[in-house]
């Protein structure tokens, strides 16, 4: 694993059986195992020393997925998360080594360590920060049902994903 990353280097999607997280500035390299749901290389590019929130990617241009987003922005304990919509702002992707279609595909977020949760990993993660929804975090991680709900999500999200970019609304 290397030390540094030149700003022109970035990893794209693909599946591997091994999530290398470079960080940078102050944090550590490490080399974590992942589960199916991780199925990415991701480099943590460019990442502000002073990412200690997580940061929360969805399609705000998905009415459901807008809708909902919306209403955990309303809750308490909302602006301890950062909130990039990426329908408005898919520059902001290459900065965390994620590809347009790959963000579109799942939803992401990047927890306060630099992990990527995607899919329904990422909603636990996201319900874990709310005060409402933390049980059910907890309930879903002590239970080891969210690969069971990651499959569920998996195929509504694929549905959703074919429905929107299929057309001329996704340029991926």
């Amino acid at each position: 694993i290397k030390d540094t990353i030149s700003s022109d280097e970035l990893m794209l999607p693909g599946a591997v059986t091994h999530l290398y997280l470079l960080k940078i500035n102050n944090f550590s390299t490490s080399r974590t195992q992942t589960s199916s749901h991780q199925r990415e290389t991701a480099y943590m590019h460019n990442v502000s020393k002073q990412q200690n929130r997580p940061i929360v990617f969805f399609d705000g241009g998905c009415p459901l997925c807008s809708k909902e987003i919306a209403f955990y922005q309303k809750r308490s304990g909302a602006k301890n998360l950062e909130w990039i919509d990426i329908s408005s702002q898919p520059e902001r992707l290459i900065h965390y080594g994620i590809s347009y279609k790959s963000a579109m595909q799942r939803f992401h977020v990047l927890d306060h360590a630099g992990r990527w949760q995607t899919g329904a990993w990422g909603f636990v993660e996201l319900w874990s920060h709310f005060d409402g929804y933390r049980w059910l975090s907890r309930l879903l991680r002590t239970t080891r049902t969210i690969p069971l709900a990651d499959r569920l999500y998996s195929a509504f999200a694929g549905r959703r994903y074919r429905q929107r970019c299929n057309s001329s609304i996704c340029k991926t």
